[in-house]
């Protein structure tokens, strides 16, 4: 069984390779997110911000939506999308505006597009993205970092 962790993963690398900017387990001002994304280019005329909601259970999404826990995320961002593995979620069960995408091997299908949300993004949702985004630089800095100070050089010896 596939995990949240590894929808998110691999719907960042789909939307960096399209030209957005995202974060993985993101704090706005109204809600914690899954997944958000930008589209940097436009946001500065219409914004798009657009929220993605991992689920991989149906108690946990049908659960959601009786608790109405989306309304925090939609009062955050310019689109709201649930993103799940194949048909854990049916079209007919999204709340208004929401959308809805597939994640099957590394592929992503939107099911139904998300209705676009006439929401003011704060400068708050914005400096919680930038750190986050920072945060995550950093995370694959040391990551991908070699041994090239001085003292790392004489750790190798």
């Amino acid at each position: 069984m596939i995990t949240a962790r590894e929808i998110a993963v691999g719907t960042q690398k789909y939307l960096i390779s399209i030209g957005r900017i995202s974060a993985i387990e993101a704090t706005l001002e109204y809600a914690r997110v899954d997944l958000m994304s930008l589209k940097p280019h436009s946001f500065c005329d219409t914004g798009d911000l657009t929220v993605y909601e991992i689920k991989i259970s149906r108690s946990d999404f049908l659960n959601e939506i009786k608790q109405q826990k989306y309304l925090r995320a939609m009062k955050s961002c310019n689109r709201f999308y649930y993103l799940c593995p194949p048909y854990l979620i049916l079209p007919t069960e999204l709340p208004q505006n929401a959308g809805l995408c597939f994640y099957d091997n590394g592929e992503i299908k939107v099911i139904k597009r998300a209705k676009r949300i006439n929401t003011i993004i704060t400068n708050y949702t914005l400096i919680r993205l930038a750190n986050k985004l920072s945060e995550e630089l950093e995370m694959l800095k040391r990551e991908n970092k070699e041994l090239t100070t001085p003292v790392d050089k004489e750790a190798r010896k």
